[in-house]
């Protein structure tokens, strides 16, 4: 069975969410956030090289398709590493064993997710392999670009959350939305930290009219810029609250699951857009405002209320 103070130790917040889903799939949901998590630290942790970095993730991808733990082979020195992340690194085999025996359909969901994750960071990896704050390199050409990568890395958890929970597959395009909003925010949050290492994921045809040669968060044109991004990033966040809506009140173990990382965007929105500025420290809300936000969704699920209804969310 999975060490749950595995989970623990590279993330609280994820590990408190997985107590409130329902106990048939935390086992599943557990392991596959590790899997994605494990990925996720061989693409931004430590200090490998990128074709380190890209060959770690294509091991890591077979052996987990190919359910096979002798397919991964951790090559290189982990001292560049946190002590969370090492030990995480040093668990793959066993990850995959794991993986092995977890249901068949779990497995198939799991896998597909999985799948369009990595494909999401070795194109992170090759698309930024050359950027410096000297000469920044622009990933996403255009909206839609733009859009492809946020499904990419984090949209298409939705439709995986769907297929787990077995909820009308009709949820699946409201759920995928609802992802691609929490990635809009987090990549505006962290604009000027990923400025500083030469990375620009905004889309650089919008953000060309803000002034996009420096630092446009600076810029006379960024309020307009940002005037359109909190628009659409609070449309997609109220496909998300459509989405918790439509989850059975009576599973409200899943609705507050899934409700949470709602109330979270929506606030840290209000805080950017309140607030209006950017420096090294991304923005972020306060532990005591996750948990009055826990409180509200635990409120709002056991009474059974809409939260796409509530007017002072904003959405």
């Amino acid at each position: 069975m999975l060490d749950s103070n595995l989970v623990r130790s590279v993330s609280r917040s994820f590990s408190l969410t997985l107590l409130a889903l329902p106990k048939r799939k935390r086992h599943s949901v557990a392991l596959t956030y590790l899997l994605a998590r494990f990925a996720d630290t061989i693409t931004d942790s430590g200090k490998w090289t990128v074709p380190e970095r890209i060959a770690h993730l294509e091991a890591w991808e077979n052996a987990i398709l190919r359910k096979d733990p002798s397919l991964w082979i951790l090559k290189g020195t982990l001292g560049s590493f946190k002590e969370s992340e090492a030990h995480l690194l040093l668990e793959g085999s066993k990850l995959i064993s794991a993986y092995k025996e977890l249901d068949s359909n779990d497995q198939l969901h799991s896998d597909e997710l999985l799948k369009t994750l990595v494909s999401g960071m070795k194109w992170d990896l090759k698309t930024y392999a050359n950027a410096s704050v000297a000469s920044p390199t622009y990933g996403c050409r255009d909206a839609q670009a733009f859009d492809w990568y946020c499904y990419t890395i984090a949209g298409c958890v939705g439709p995986y959350w769907v297929r787990v929970f077995g909820l009308p597959s009709s949820l699946e395009a409201l759920a995928g939305e609802y992802g691609k909003g929490l990635q809009r925010i987090n990549i505006l949050r962290d604009v000027v930290e990923d400025w500083n290492r030469g990375r620009v994921y905004l889309s650089e045809k919008d953000l060309s009219s803000a002034g996009s040669e420096s630092q446009p968060w600076k810029k006379q044109g960024w309020s307009t810029f940002m005037k359109s991004y909190l628009e659409e990033s609070r449309m997609k966040l109220r496909h998300g609250a459509h989405f918790c809506d439509a989850i059975p009140k009576s599973q409200w173990r899943l609705r507050w699951a899934s409700m949470m990382p709602l109330l979270i965007g929506i606030e840290t929105l209000n805080t950017i857009e309140r607030e209006k500025r950017f420096s090294d420290k991304p923005m972020k809300i306060s532990r005591k405002q996750v948990k009055r936000l826990a409180w509200k969704a635990l409120t709002t699920v056991v009474l059974r209320r809409s939260i796409s209804k509530r007017a002072e969310l904003r959405v």
